[in-house]
């Protein structure tokens, strides 16, 4: 039997590269990268719309420098977390690694070595982690926690305690100085986000930062040196943490023993807001570059809108629970 007809001729049948395509533009939109971009966007639009002075290239300049730190640190931070383990000790680091610097500049060596000195000492806070969490198995919170207590107070005992003030040019020209009118600080920030992509897309290193942070017993199986590779994302962790604190004693002009003081936490906020895992396994460092926008811009536009910093506080630690709350969503919640 022929079937009945129906009045209306059919419409043409969706052909399957049609529907691939949408699918992959909805899984595209749906991504996490992308919604967090599209929330800073909102923010920037909501902060025009209040504020006359935000939306401005001057002010844009301000979020970039303001960010430039943040930015270096994440990146170290977005490896050790992608890796399964939570470095606390990072704005410890970022200070020892500033006094070394500075402490020496003002003993006269000159600046490049002085620097270099800086991320050598910092880049040896990261070792001592390593070997504390791989030798003596010890969870990488408590570890990082005291180790953090012990290198601020080898700061605190190279200064004294006191504040002195830097005068080699070499160090306003890193921190304080542009190129093309663009800041030194928001290029150099730039360069680790683009190294650090580079290594965790295109290199042995990153995918053993993303197998051991998946499964490290699969990954020990499999004839991966865990305990090297540790040692390994703890040093990469206090070496950014270092060039951080390095950047920040040159803006500031100034040897402050507790500069970075409390950088932590909004450093491990913007990584968890820009998605990686806090159980290790996920994560990129394009979306931890959202996640640094997001705190800077969220922290310029309140300033411009004349916010107390107290109340400024109150919201960094609220958008720190709801990042870890988003993580927890993602992996399942506390058990």
């Amino acid at each position: 039997m022929q079937p009945p007809e129906s009045g209306m001729a059919p419409g043409p049948r969706p052909r399957p590269a049609d529907r691939s395509s949408s699918v992959r533009v909805r899984a595209f939109l749906g991504t996490e990268a992308v919604a967090l971009l599209l929330a800073w966007l909102g923010l920037v639009a909501v902060f025009s719309v209040m504020s006359p002075f935000f939306f401005t290239v001057g002010n844009a300049f301000n979020i970039g420098r303001a960010v430039a730190v943040t930015g270096i640190v994440a990146c170290g931070t977005t490896i050790a977390l992608i890796s399964g383990a939570i470095d606390l000790s990072i704005a410890a680091v970022m200070d020892l690694a500033a006094v070394v610097t500075g402490t020496l500049n003002l003993a006269g060596v000159p600046a490049p070595a002085a620097m270099l000195a800086g991320l050598a000492a910092g880049t040896l806070a990261g070792v001592f982690n390593g070997i504390v969490v791989t030798r003596f198995r010890i969870n990488p919170i408590i570890a990082t926690l005291a180790s953090a207590g012990i290198v601020r107070g080898i700061a605190y005992l190279v200064t004294s305690g006191h504040s002195e003030a830097l005068t080699d040019p070499a160090f306003e020209f890193l921190g304080r100085s542009y190129v093309l009118g663009v800041p030194i600080s928001m290029i150099l920030s730039v360069a680790v986000v683009l190294a650090t992509l580079f290594i965790l897309q295109r290199t042995v290193f990153g995918r053993v930062v993303y197998a051991i942070g998946g499964n490290p017993v699969a990954s020990a199986l499999a004839g991966i040196n865990i305990e090297r590779w540790r040692m390994l994302f703890f040093m990469a962790s206090s070496l950014s943490a270092s060039m951080a604190g390095i950047l920040l004693l040159s803006k500031l002009g100034t040897v402050i023993p507790n500069a970075a003081a409390g950088t932590e936490l909004n450093t491990i906020a913007a990584v968890i807001l820009g998605g990686t895992s806090l159980a290790g396994g996920a994560g990129t460092v394009q979306g931890t570059v959202v996640g640094v926008l997001i705190l800077g811009t969220l922290t310029n536009g309140l300033t411009l809108l004349n916010v107390d910093p107290y109340w400024q506080a109150i919201v960094a630690g609220f958008v720190l629970i709801l990042a870890v709350a988003a993580d927890r969503l993602r992996t399942g919640g506390y058990r």
